[in-house]
């Protein structure tokens, strides 16, 4: 299992993501139903229901290679029941690009988090910290979008000159992105560090 959540209107009712797709349990987590229907591809990696409407339950998964790399990022978000999509977007570059977070703001706009090898992964108002380019072998990437999908907010390189990793994703009431990972840049971006 690589993502667990709970339904916020029926405490009973669990999702599970795993490398098989996406489960549904009703019982409490007793017996599983597979809903991956229309799930493409089928590894979901991190699940987050949604803010403003609460029945709306977005799921983050493996990638394809849809833009000529070996993998893409793909972002979904499922019907309120499960039983289907309401839509999916994949974006991504040349090389290897990897989702492994998703977080909803306050708007219900999705953010997704991650990493990519690739130099022309698709970017979009970036300023100071967040780049337009990557800065080196392996880079975090972060990405906003509309709540409906319809359109890129930002998308953005953040990084060094060595490998970075983006694993994990907040998003507070006032819409900041919180992002964790792993970074073995000297030179990763840093402001007010704890540790210099």
């Amino acid at each position: 299992i690589l993502a667990l959540t709970l339904d916020p209107q029926s405490p009973s009712t669990v999702y599970a993501g795993s490398t098989n797709g996406l489960f549904k349990s009703l019982d409490g987590a007793a017996t599983w139903s597979n809903v991956s229907t229309g799930l493409f591809p089928r590894e979901v990696r991190s699940l987050a229901w949604g803010t403003l409407a609460p029945a709306a339950l977005y799921a983050g998964l493996r990638a394809s290679n849809s833009f000529g790399g070996s993998n893409d990022v793909f972002l979904t978000k499922l019907l309120p029941d499960g039983s289907g999509l309401e839509w999916s977007l994949a974006m991504g570059g040349r090389r290897d690009d990897q989702a492994f977070a998703v977080a909803l703001g306050a708007a219900g706009a999705p953010t997704v988090a991650g990493w990519t090898d690739s130099t022309n992964f698709p970017t979009l108002n970036t300023n100071g910290f967040l780049r337009a380019t990557n800065a080196g072998k392996r880079d975090v990437f972060v990405a906003r979008f509309t709540p409906d999908a319809g359109a890129l907010l930002f998308s953005a390189y953040l990084g060094g000159k060595a490998h970075d990793y983006g694993y994990g994703l907040a998003v507070d009431t006032m819409g900041s992105a919180y992002v964790t990972g792993r970074t073995e840049s000297k030179d990763f971006p840093m402001a007010d560090a704890f540790q210099p």
